[in-house]
């Protein structure tokens, strides 16, 4: 309870606050010793809350350089910082309670909250490839027994898409929205750092996709230019088995190539070429490939060896078929991606096939799976 009463002091009246605590005690605070007191605890909490604000600050201000820096082959931009109270699919940067997602993603996630992420990792860290942890267990039965019990999804996107529709062309794609947004930055960034400004140029900042195996559907190419509102991406096809170029498609910044793919330990032969190769005479030695889609009749057992390590392949989208002569080096194949930090975000099988399956995957900072 409180009392009010007027006390003389130096000469004048003044209002007192009394307050009676419940072991009956007093305490006044116009006393100069409580004043103080009262001063200090306010200037203290004032303290405290300037320097929360500060730490968070410089925070995601790390997260921002570390997710442009970290991997050979990483985006070459610092984007922006925008502490918006809503962050639009366009627009990068973290703000606090939002960093760890963007530093782990290499700043393709800008508004996936901390939480969540922590969620998702400790579901990603738990998750068992393997049923019955037996490697072994129905490799006997066959492609389609075995992929039943091994390597499925762990890792969800919050706007995946099977991007071109249906059928056998179209592939889940992470996220495709998010992809011209961060062209876009790479193009103010390279303006910043030069000082000049020039027009933008998918070739030099847009998304770049390689398409290795296309049988002619230009079904997921095209559906690709479509998400992208136009010719923002430079997109690149591979096929040696046939003549596949249209004559249209380089005004879409389409090209095809009569080329195949091939393991860089592997003994050449006509029109074959390993993915360090394609990049050397592409000129693209130092871009991000934003999307590698790869479906080759299993050309992608022995390249996978070169491309998976590749940090600058971003999402990987692939077909595999049946599978390897051993179990072991199954395994080997598939355990490749965790161990450069690629999550599974797709697993679907081919029902027309027997043991093909479609996998799609996002590459992660380590991190991700690693305490």
């Amino acid at each position: 309870s409180t009392t009010k009463s007027k006390r003389k002091r130096n000469g004048k009246r003044k209002e007192t606050m009394t307050v009676v605590t419940k072991n009956g005690s007093m305490s006044d605070f116009t006393h100069p010793k409580n004043n103080a007191q009262l001063r200090l605890a306010v200037a203290g909490g004032v303290f405290i809350m300037m320097f929360m604000w500060l730490y968070s600050e410089i925070k995601g201000m790390e997260a921002v350089l570390a997710a442009s820096t970290i991997g050979r082959g990483s985006d070459s931009f610092v984007p922006s910082r925008r502490a918006a109270s809503v962050v639009e699919a366009g627009e990068y940067g973290p703000r606090p309670g939002y960093s760890l997602a963007y530093h782990e993603s290499y700043g393709y996630f800008n508004d996936v909250s901390d939480t969540t992420w922590e969620m998702s990792k400790d579901w990603a860290q738990g998750f068992k490839q393997h049923a019955h942890n037996k490697e072994k267990f129905a490799f006997y039965r066959g492609p389609r027994a075995w992929y039943n019990y091994h390597y499925d999804a762990y890792f969800s996107c919050p706007e995946a898409k099977r991007v071109g529709g249906v059928g056998d062309g179209p592939k889940w794609t992470c996220d495709i929205h998010r992809i011209k947004g961060i062209g876009e930055r790479r193009w103010e960034q390279a303006q910043k750092a030069s000082g000049k400004k020039e027009p933008y140029d998918a070739n030099k900042y847009g998304c770049l996709v390689y398409s290795i195996g296309s049988n002619g559907d230009y079904t997921f190419e095209e559906a690709v230019l479509k998400h992208m509102g136009g010719p923002s991406c430079e997109i690149h096809i591979f096929d040696p088995t046939g003549e596949y170029a249209r004559p249209e498609n380089a005004e879409k910044n389409m090209h095809f190539h009569h080329w195949g793919l091939m393991g860089s330990k592997q003994n050449k032969t006509k029109d074959m070429y390993d993915i360090f190769e394609i990049m050397k005479k592409l000129g693209h030695e130092d871009r991000v490939i934003d999307i590698f889609k790869i479906d080759c009749e299993g050309c992608e057992w022995e390249s996978s060896k070169d491309f998976v390590p590749m940090q600058n392949l971003r999402q990987i989208l692939l077909e595999t078929h049946g599978l390897l002569e051993t179990v072991e080096e199954t395994v080997a194949f598939y355990d490749r991606f965790a161990a450069n930090n690629l999550v599974i975000f797709s697993k679907e099988a081919n029902i027309e096939s027997n043991g093909c399956l479609e996998y799609s995957f996002l590459r992660l900072h380590p991190d991700f799976l690693n305490r």
